[in-house]
């Protein structure tokens, strides 16, 4: 049984390789772009930290409770169908919402990992069933989306940690874990992107 020690560092290394991987792919698109092979930008299949650590990894995020998810696209829930009638009033943040529920669980924490930490998803996810999960996820990766077009990747991941005053001084990411308001989560990062607060 590894350490926790253990395990923060191979997830440093993981990390540390990922990057270099990306950048080396930077490079190569680069010089495909400009040898005019603009046919061949994208990857046949792209990084993860999933096909780095292995399918069985919980940092990949692929094992939930006993539940390995595959490519497949996910099914809107009940609870998807109460989120878009709290975002009602926001036409744009439903669209968005929209968009993310279309794309597949590996696609989702693929994109939600070039931000966010693993521990932040464990933490999210922790104790809840897969579909509590890939709903919390959802909402998590609209809520990185809107937070990026204004701020950096730090900023972004730190907002999650601190509290907000539109969430009752609660942290975004308490909120995610609980599953309680989670239509507000996108609404107060939506506000922070536009107005910084």
């Amino acid at each position: 049984m590894a350490t926790v020690q253990e395990l923060e560092q191979v997830h440093e290394y993981m990390d540390a390789l990922t990057m270099i991987i990306s950048c080396k792919r930077g490079l190569e698109l680069t010089a495909r772009i400009s040898a005019g092979q603009t046919n061949t930008l994208m990857p046949k299949r792209p990084l993860t930290r999933a096909s780095l650590v292995g399918l069985e990894s919980k940092s990949a995020g692929l094992r939930l409770r006993g539940l390995i998810l595959r490519t497949r696209r996910y099914t809107p829930t009940m609870d998807d169908s109460r989120l878009l009638d709290s975002l009602k009033a926001f036409p744009d943040l439903q669209a968005r919402y929209r968009e993310i529920m279309a794309m597949s669980y590996p696609g989702m924490h693929h994109e939600l990992a070039e931000t966010v930490t693993g521990a932040l998803i464990d933490y999210v996810c922790d104790g809840t069933n897969a579909s509590a999960c890939l709903l919390k996820l959802r909402v998590m990766l609209t809520a990185v989306r809107l937070l990026l077009e204004a701020e950096s990747p730090v900023v972004t991941l730190r907002w999650f940690a601190n509290s907000n005053p539109m969430l009752g001084g609660a942290a975004p990411a308490g909120l995610l874990r609980t599953g309680g308001r989670l239509g507000w989560v996108i609404r107060s990062a939506a506000v922070y992107a536009a107005d910084g607060i």
